[in-house]
């Protein structure tokens, strides 16, 4: 182990690099509130009667974005990222709302005035309802409409973006709205789902040429990429021929496929971390058996999801292979426990430091997320924000000491 390494061990408040970029993310449709005019928010309508959580209000962070905004600048963050809510700017097809450019040109001035690096994102999860009902991703038009709106975002939004994503965890979004059936649309259908991935792919490659086309004049060259949720994975039988076959094809799948079908149109790579998964043992009858994090007495979220920080080291350096720089877009623990939210947050900088060491090119680390939000299926119970939301209480804002505690690691750069 380095000297700076061994230090780190103990200091995870040294040797970061100076222009290194620190802060959170969110989404629209998580904390914005009142975006009825998205597929989303029509599907919790729907699924009310069965118990499911309403987005509502969400946080009111609509309204309340430079109370946030500038909770984030006292904490110190020099980046921010956020989604613009597609159904709010073309609520009808080849409608524009001149009023939620407004907006957003507005809370995009806010993060510069609070000196942020700004990351937008322009698909997090959610479709306009028009598009939704002419088949979402499934049909052909989708990178289209995608491309009209990416451009037309570039057009209004592009002198206050830093770096553009076009899409949110593409993979995850087609396996759970195509295959799981559990997000809108509720389909289980594996053809479809490599259908949408197909769109996905062509909306993502013909945004980015559009982007590039629009925003590099005078010098300038846009950053454009998608934020890709990769898995980290174990073998509980490593000597297993079969396992190990498995493994790899898994791999390829689940972290490299979305790449290879967009080969070419990345300026930079976004990395959501969250999942580490055990692969108990493959059969030729059974296929893959996937061990519960529980059962193996390992550290768990309030999601079940097993914590294991030393996995975004292992996805750094996978997808080093492709030689572009990496930007952690999201990465964050659901618990009420704020020390366990600290700890996460200190043994995974200690992974980010050590991919540094290791010479991997990584330039910033956005936590998941800045505040408390509606999280999807789960609802509101579900708690990753560094400040907390008080549903009960108007939704006060209170600054976790996991806030402060990453506040201090970030400060001292050198």
């Amino acid at each position: 182990m380095s000297q700076k390494s061994e230090k780190f061990k103990n200091d995870p408040q040294s040797g970061w690099p100076k222009h290194f970029l620190w802060g959170a993310a969110s989404s629209a449709h998580q904390v914005e509130g009142h975006t009825v005019d998205n597929d989303w928010w029509q599907w919790e309508q729907e699924v009310g009667a069965r118990g499911r959580a309403q987005a509502n209000l969400a946080t009111d962070h609509y309204r309340r974005y430079g109370e946030d905004f500038q909770l984030a600048k006292k904490l110190g963050h020099t980046a921010h990222r956020l989604s613009i809510e597609w159904s709010r700017i073309e609520p009808k097809p080849g409608s524009f709302n001149l009023d939620a450019v407004k907006h957003y040109r507005r809370v995009l001035t806010t993060l510069a005035s609070c000196g942020m690096t700004t990351f937008v994102t322009l698909q997090h999860f959610t479709l306009p309802a028009w598009l939704a009902a002419r088949g979402g991703f499934e049909a052909k038009e989708s990178a289209y409409y995608f491309t009209r709106y990416a451009r037309y975002c570039a057009e209004e939004f592009g002198d206050l973006v830093d770096f553009w994503l076009t899409l949110n965890e593409p993979v995850i979004y087609g396996w759970m709205g195509w295959v799981n059936g559990v997000w809108p649309p509720e389909k289980k259908n594996m053809l479809l789902f490599l259908r949408v991935m197909r769109h996905m792919a062509r909306a993502h490659e013909q945004a980015y040429a559009a982007l590039h086309a629009i925003l590099d004049t005078g010098g300038h060259t846009a950053q454009v990429g998608v934020a890709h949720n990769p898995v980290s994975w174990y073998l509980e039988r490593p000597h297993a021929l079969l396992d190990n076959v498995f493994a790899q094809v898994y791999d390829w799948l689940r972290n490299h496929r979305i790449y290879g079908m967009t080969r070419g149109t990345h300026d930079f790579l976004g990395i959501n971390y969250y999942f580490h998964e055990r692969i108990k043992k493959v059969s030729l009858w059974r296929g893959a058996v996937f061990a519960d994090p529980k059962e193996r007495l390992r550290e768990t979220s309030d999601l079940g999801w097993e914590v294991y920080p030393a996995g975004l080291y292992d996805v750094l350096t996978d997808l080093s292979r492709y030689r572009l720089p990496m930007y952690i877009t999201e990465n964050g623990i659901a618990t009420r426990n704020d020390a366990q939210r600290e700890d996460f947050i200190r043994r995974s900088l200690r992974e980010v430091r050590h991919a540094l060491d290791a010479g991997l090119d990584v330039r910033g680390y956005l936590y998941w997320s800045l505040t408390d939000a509606y999280e999807w299926e789960h609802g509101f119970s579900p708690r990753f924000g560094l400040i907390g939301i008080d549903y009960d209480k108007g939704l006060a804002r209170t600054v976790r000491r996991s806030a402060k505690a990453y506040a201090d690691i970030m400060q001292p750069q050198t």
